[in-house]
């Protein structure tokens, strides 16, 4: 099959979960044997990927229009190359599968929405919103990372519930691999509203611990949230290391944690968990993260309302209890290595979603 994915970011050069989503993906459909073409702005394509045939949108433009330029040039590009099915990746490409609908079989991933995005239900529409309800209306198909998602969809959009089709992130867990033993505190994501990132130093303003809370990440609140740290006295306490997209460098965090949190508000899905899994640290996540549907509490991970600081802390005064704290590491490194995160498994079930709709065109 030829597979046309559609992607504004590709690690290394990615700011998120979605880069990393597309590169176990496109490279687990090439190792199935399809042609694999990923549509890519140029100031983001990385310098070659064994099996994906990437190509590059140059655009001068800026902002919107910036958008608009890119997608008309991807649709000129796809059709020359007579895919067999295109598949977008978030809303900033949703334009150019709108356009080839009537031409292919055309399948839309949703990552977040505008609503996961600002961190609350927006009232009045803007454009990405626009285009998340238009692309939604007419793919052929949608695929999304949690039930958490597929509710909102199904909810907030009207998308038949039969359309959606939830098939969650992955991981390579020997990317990652590490023993936990540090003694940080680790948040690792955006520094934005849906994060939560207040209501964790908030929770532990006055809570003994040994290390430090290290941010890994950036964001439009980071000089709010500097100034909230200082207001609570923890500035000797916090250090915030800012945006890193470097595999190794998230692996030396990760090693030097003796937690990761997950405080958010609204999460589509949270693959750091993942990854704080894959590298045996215990993993303290917001119920309202989608990861957080694969995980049990006291099973494998510790599950907290993020705006409940006495949740926080007893989640905290439980990891130190060492029976405990092993049994969630072992039972979490168990399930990031089972069938639910493998790459291989994950495109086979995306595979079965464009195989609905090649035979019929």
């Amino acid at each position: 099959m030829r597979i046309g994915v559609a992607s504004w970011e590709y690690p290394p050069n990615h700011t998120g979960g979605l880069g990393r989503h597309v590169e176990g993906l496109t490279k687990s459909l090439s190792k199935l044997g399809h042609e694999v073409f990923v549509f890519i702005p140029e100031r983001n394509c990385p310098d070659g990927v064994e099996g994906i045939n990437f190509v590059k949108i140059h655009s001068k433009k800026k902002g919107f229009t910036w958008i608009r330029d890119v997608n008309e040039l991807i649709v000129q590009k796809a059709l020359e190359l007579k895919l067999d099915v295109f598949h977008a990746q978030d809303w900033i490409t949703f334009p150019s599968m709108i356009e080839l609908k009537p031409f292919l079989p055309v399948v839309c991933s949703i990552h977040s929405t505008e609503h996961d995005r600002a961190g609350r239900i927006l009232k009045q529409k803007n454009y990405s919103l626009e285009l998340e309800e238009n692309g939604l209306r007419v793919c052929d198909g949608v695929i999304t990372v949690s039930d958490f998602m597929k509710k909102q969809l199904v909810g907030l959009f009207n998308v038949a519930e039969g359309k959606v089709n939830v098939i969650p992130n992955g991981v390579v867990s020997s990317d990652f691999s590490s023993d936990g033993s540090g003694g940080n505190i680790l948040f690792l994501g955006r520094l934005t509203e849906q994060k939560g990132v207040e209501y964790l130093l908030y929770a532990l303003k006055d809570y003994e611990f040994s290390g430090k809370i290290v941010i890994l990440g950036d964001g439009h609140l980071q000089k709010s949230l500097k100034c909230f740290v200082d207001n609570l006295g923890l500035r000797d306490k916090i250090v915030f290391v800012g945006f890193v997209n470097d595999d190794e460098l998230i692996k030396l965090h990760l090693s030097n944690a003796s937690v990761l949190v997950m405080p958010s508000l609204r999460e589509p899905f949270g693959i750091v968990a993942l990854e704080g899994a894959s590298a045996k640290v215990p993993l303290i996540l917001s119920k309202s993260a989608g990861v957080s549907e694969f995980f049990t509490h006291d099973e494998n991970a510790l599950l907290i309302d993020p705006t409940n600081p006495s949740e926080i802390i007893s989640s905290f005064d439980k990891l130190k209890d060492e029976e405990l704290r092993s049994k969630l590491v072992d039972s979490a490194f168990d399930l990031v290595n089972s069938d639910v995160f493998d790459w291989n498994k994950i495109a086979e079930k995306t595979v079965r979603v464009y195989e609905n709709f090649t035979s019929s065109k």
